[in-house]
């Protein structure tokens, strides 16, 4: 239309119908014009015309535009064209099978795992999809290696430079309100409440609710139960990435002490100091010292990485380098691996006689996991020598030790009496009630950052939780088993029969959700005994 204008003395809309109808007389004709939200009144004004025409010509009109920008013009018009000749459909995602189809079909092979994350990010957005992939071409990020199109180098550590500024400029069309409210948002995580917005910009939460409301009409923002998420992980991390890494590394330290002066829940104080780890202050250490235990319950992952960044510290005192080592020991020792390093360091320098005692004792467990008898038996004598090692610690030194002169040096598996929470939740297919053998699962987590609870659990609990039809929790318990996996020396990962169940549980429950590809890789993967990278449980 406006090219028509150019025309001196004649009428755009006039020309256009004229060209319209001389095309409709030929043949029936359709007609499509993207981004309506961007159209000038010219265009909306022939759109206007045209939808009138088609009650009496061949003619199909075609138009998509975004749920915002919203001009008056065009709600004026959408509101004209609300009729029976008129059907709005509301395109949903691309399915992850489409979204892959299409990268396959850009790249000319089926993206492999790095790049099918970049992929994943664009959330079934089409354009998103053909954006990523199309800037690493560009970019030669992406290499074929005969089979599957993976990236090149590090390249999936950050959004390359070109395609995070298609991903500003698709935001530009926001108020400078809502895109500050979302680049405090996107520090928040994957999921966050206007709550959580609210501690971040110091607003209350009334005031963010027209930023918040436009971020979610515009579709970059959904609602997800309670809380708020980005509909795109691309465009979070985008926005994340635009600030300076050393200012996020600020920003987190503040979100915590922020997050925790608000009464937060200890999970949201770690979240925000696992982002991005900064030096220990005296803070940090009374917030860990006080908190850990908590958070090592509820996610054991992100105590496990503050606990290791904590102790690596110059500035950590003596007396909290010692607690937080015996809690890291304790927690690894939970989770199924094996923190000999920990405990030796912590047995090394404690004058408590009671921390000393159950150091040694996972010492001694651990030797006993790998099938070293000898050893585990010399540093339980070692400790059972010392007159200062408290009863009840003694008590379990002697235990194991008498277990050990049971089982001899022919015997490598742990005996059935020393796993009774094992035992519980595995003969759950038993029970008359399935919720019989929750109790001792729920006992050991609350227990866990206080005493040494050997890892085996999270396997029985897997098994648990898959016959409740708990699907996701049986995923966290086998993740809590396999997670770093290559890393350590798991007794659960070296036994065959264990490594066939965690697999087979993963089976189980892709089939359940009719995803026969995750399926197959797991049974693909028992068969090896090795978890395939990239397909764990919280991954895959």
């Amino acid at each position: 239309a406006a090219r028509l204008a150019e025309q001196p003395g004649e009428d755009p809309v006039d020309g256009l119908l004229a060209l319209v109808r001389e095309l409709c007389a030929e043949a029936p004709l359709v007609l499509v014009v993207d981004d309506l939200h961007w159209a000038d009144d010219a265009t909306l004004r022939v759109w206007r015309y045209l939808s009138r025409e088609t009650r009496q010509l061949p003619l199909l009109l075609v138009g998509a535009c975004r749920p915002v920008p919203r001009p008056a013009a065009l709600d004026e018009l959408r509101a004209e064209l609300d009729n029976d000749d008129t059907t709005v459909l509301a395109l949903p995602p691309l399915p992850e099978s489409a979204a892959r189809e299409l990268a396959t079909e850009l790249v000319g092979a089926p993206p492999g795992p790095g790049l099918q994350l970049l992929v994943s990010y664009a959330a079934g957005n089409p354009r998103y999809t053909r954006e990523i992939v199309e800037t690493l071409l560009a970019q030669s990020m992406i290499v074929l290696d005969g089979v599957h199109a993976h990236l090149d180098g590090n390249s999936c550590q950050s959004i390359p430079a070109p395609l995070g500024s298609r991903i500003t400029l698709y935001l530009s069309f926001l108020s400078s309100g809502t895109r500050d409210t979302l680049r405090w948002a996107a520090m928040l995580g994957r999921e966050f409440s206007l709550s959580d917005i609210a501690v971040a910009t110091e607003r209350p939460p009334t005031a963010l609710v027209g930023a918040v409301d436009e971020a979610i009409a515009s579709g970059v923002l959904v609602e997800s139960g309670d809380r708020l998420a980005f509909r795109h992980p691309l465009v979070r991390r985008v926005l994340y990435e635009k600030t300076p890494a050393a200012m996020r590394v600020a920003l987190h330290r503040q979100l915590a002490e922020a997050f925790a002066a608000a009464g937060a829940p200890a999970v949201r104080v770690a979240e925000q100091l696992a982002a991005a780890p900064a030096q220990v202050d005296p803070w940090v250490t009374t917030w860990l010292l006080e908190h850990i235990g908590t958070v090592a319950t509820e996610t054991p992952r992100i105590a496990v990485d503050l606990l290791r960044h904590a102790i690596t510290q110059g500035t950590l005192a003596p007396d909290a380098r010692e607690t937080l080592t015996a809690t890291l020991a304790r927690l690894l020792f939970w989770l199924g691996r094996e923190p000999e390093a920990e405990a030796r360091s912590v047995v090394a320098r404690t004058a408590d006689s009671r921390r000393a005692a159950e150091m040694r004792w996972i010492l001694a467990y651990v030797y006993y996991r790998r099938g070293d008898f000898a050893e585990a038996t010399a540093e339980l004598k070692r400790t059972l020598d010392d007159s200062d090692v408290p009863e009840m610690w003694r008590g379990r030194h002697e235990s194991l030790l008498a277990t050990l002169e049971r089982l001899g040096e022919q015997t490598a598996l742990a005996p059935a009496g020393l796993h009774p929470l094992d035992d519980a939740a595995l003969s759950v297919p038993k029970l008359d009630s399935l919720d019989e053998a929750a109790e001792p699962l729920d006992a050991a987590r609350r227990i866990a950052a206080t005493r040494a609870v050997p890892g085996e659990m999270h396997l029985a609990g897997a098994v648990h939780y898959y016959w409740l039809g708990r699907w996701p929790e049986a995923l966290e318990e086998l993740d809590a088993v396999i997670r770093d996996g290559a890393e350590t020396a798991s007794y659960v990962l070296r036994s065959p029969g264990s490594t066939l169940l965690v697999h087979g549980v993963g089976a189980l429950i892709a089939g359940h959700r009719g995803d026969p590809v995750q399926a197959r890789t797991h049974l693909d993967a028992a068969d090896r005994r090795q978890w395939p990278p990239g397909l764990e449980p919280d991954g895959g």
